[in-house]
């Protein structure tokens, strides 16, 4: 606080300018002091006077006549802090409401309940729209304004929404599936098949939701720029989706079917499938000899993994891993391996291009600094060896950038873990970030696997997650 005397009285102000205070002295009398010379001191000190703050000064002013000197400083003026208002919200109605998991309950996983796409018939009411409060300014002690820090956001009604008469009921324009996200509501057309995908139907190409009631059968293609839900069962088949794929019973892929999305894919089982993820991949029961890779998490909380490759970026948790019968079984969290061995290949040819450039410009440096005395056609050589070398620096360039590319698309974020909540086999590899341990013998879970760095060296651990123990695992570089 800043504080000036004047007539024996200090005005102080915080230096948000949110409260002003009268301080007097016990040893001063006042009985001559009157109201409207505070006043003026506090309009000195460019004190707003309000009838609040005068209705203050002329307490104080009877105080200080009556003898009674307060011993604190006394508060004459405040500002008033503005009110930032609150965000509109979409609510939903009842039955549409998306159930929630609770984390701390122990009932099993459904993920196909919390990843279900949410539809709507025609005029079916959605729900209801909230509006913002308005945010409030605020106002110091010298009368000057006070702005919010930022403005309220508001629900807006997108593609085949309306509202009704009441201002609040939201109902859709179209049957179709419900999606909200950043304060945008919108309803997407679904292409419903009631069906079986298979020789009745062909090949599925959609720009909108695909939502499959029978199954996918073996060597069909479903094509979404959105998401795929198939409530049975999918066989050699192939799905691609540009956001997620829920399949309600298993994949079959008899070691020919793909199932590709940019986002989440959820499944009751796989088997000998190939499966790429932008997001988490959640399997329910287990995963058996196929190819997982995903961007996300590898979760199968309640399954096994058995045989085949899996790799998780962000990390993976699997109830068991590995088989009793020793079947090779390969897990991988962190930067996948087989990037790292696209960044080998791109640094090799890189380096060989970078030879050829320095074997060029060594041949035709002679040649330019005799350029006068050469013929044309000698000319017209060191021309083309130097546009040669261009190009190939060009290209140096090139693989350069895809190399960077590789490895930002391959970084894990934070530190990736691999928990088995029950039991690891014999014949399982793991690997965090292409460092690589396997297994000889079983162990019991729960443990968690991952990576650590002492001084220089980076070393695998395994924790036991009842004891607390730590132990260093032998490991070596993984190379595909």
């Amino acid at each position: 606080m800043t504080a000036t005397t004047e007539t024996d009285i200090a005005v102080k102000i915080e230096p948000d300018f949110m409260r002003a205070y009268l301080c007097v002295d016990a040893d001063q009398g006042y009985s001559q002091l009157d109201v409207d010379s505070v006043l003026k001191l506090l309009e000195k000190h460019k004190v707003a006077v309000t009838d609040a703050v005068q209705s203050s000064v002329e307490k104080l002013v009877s105080l200080l006549h009556a003898g009674k000197v307060p011993n604190e400083p006394y508060l004459v003026a405040e500002g008033t802090p503005p009110e930032e208002g609150q965000d509109g919200r979409f609510e939903w109605s009842e039955e549409l409401t998306p159930k929630q998991r609770d984390a701390d309950s122990d009932q099993a996983v459904n993920f196909y309940e919390q990843s279900r796409i949410v539809t709507v018939k025609e005029g079916g009411v959605i729900g209801r729209i909230v509006p913002p409060v308005p945010a409030k300014a605020g106002v110091d002690v010298r009368g000057n304004s006070i702005s919010p820090k930022g403005k309220p956001s508001e629900v807006q009604l997108m593609e085949n929404v309306e509202v009704g008469e009441d201002g609040q009921t939201v109902t859709s324009k179209l049957a179709g599936r419900v999606k909200y996200n950043d304060f945008r509501l919108t309803v997407y057309e679904v292409l419903e098949i009631t069906s079986d995908v298979d020789f009745e139907t062909g090949n599925v190409d959609s720009t909108t939701d695909v939502n499959i009631r029978g199954s996918v059968q073996d060597l069909f293609v479903v094509r979404s720029s959105k998401n795929i839900s198939v409530q049975t069962h999918v066989g050699a088949a192939a799905l691609e989706a540009g956001e997620n794929v829920v399949v309600r019973g298993g994949i079959s892929g008899k070691e020919r079917g793909r199932i590709t999305a940019g986002g989440r894919v959820s499944a009751k089982f796989c088997d000998a499938v190939t499966v790429r993820a932008g997001g988490d991949a959640e399997i329910i029961k287990e995963v058996m000899n196929s190819e997982i890779t995903t961007d996300g998490r590898l979760l199968l909380p309640r399954g096994s993994l058995i045989g085949g490759w899996a790799h998780a970026r962000k990390g993976a948790e699997v109830r068991i891993l590995g088989s009793d019968a020793g079947v090779k079984t390969i897990l991988s969290v962190g930067v996948d391996p087989r990037i790292r061995q696209q960044v080998r290949k791109l640094e090799e040819s890189i380096q060989k291009h970078e030879e050829a450039a320095q074997k060029i410009k060594t041949a035709v440096k002679p040649l330019m600094a005799a350029l006068k005395r050469l013929t044309p056609s000698q000319r017209e050589r060191a021309t083309e060896l130097m546009y040669e070398a261009e190009n190939l620096q060009g290209r140096i360039t090139e693989l350069g950038q895809q190399k960077e590319k590789l490895i930002a698309s391959g970084k894990p974020e934070g530190d990736p873990v691999v928990e088995v909540l029950s039991q690891l086999y014999a014949g399982v590899t793991v690997m965090v970030d292409g460092l690589a341990t396997r297994f000889e013998s079983e162990r019991k879970g729960h443990i968690k696997i991952r990576k650590r760095q002492v001084e220089n060296q980076r070393e695998l651990i395994l924790v036991d997650q009842l004891s607390g123990g730590v132990t260093v695992l032998p490991s070596f570089r993984y190379r595909p």
